[in-house]
């Protein structure tokens, strides 16, 4: 699962890493900030949702969809689901094009 990770996948979450990281050293507030979580954390997400019983997954707080996006590398492959939630305006934004680059568009709906 991670040895095959797509390049625009791998792209994308290198650029929201840039921001996480400039987003915790400019002062930028808590709420606008566009959070993720660490690398090694997705990872063993990943792992976790890989493992789980059939069924879909649910996300609650997308922020820009770097957690869905190591989500999604386990449960494509098994043709499994993820529902994603954000609700606050300026995540939706970011979160969608994350979708839209990496090709995670199907299904994507306005709450």
């Amino acid at each position: 699962m991670f040895h095959d990770i797509p390049e625009a996948v791998k792209q994308r979450m290198a650029f929201l890493e840039s921001i996480d990281r400039l987003d915790r050293t400019d002062g930028t507030d808590r709420l606008k900030r566009l959070r993720r979580i660490p690398p090694e954390t997705g990872k063993f997400l990943a792992l976790l949702a890989a493992n789980c019983p059939d069924g879909e997954f649910i996300e609650i707080g997308t922020s820009a969809g770097y957690s869905s996006l190591g989500l999604s590398l386990a449960l494509i492959g098994q043709h499994r689901k993820l529902k994603t939630f954000e609700i606050l305006p300026d995540k939706v934004k970011p979160a969608r094009e994350t979708f839209r680059l990496c090709g995670l568009e199907e299904g994507m709906r306005s709450a």
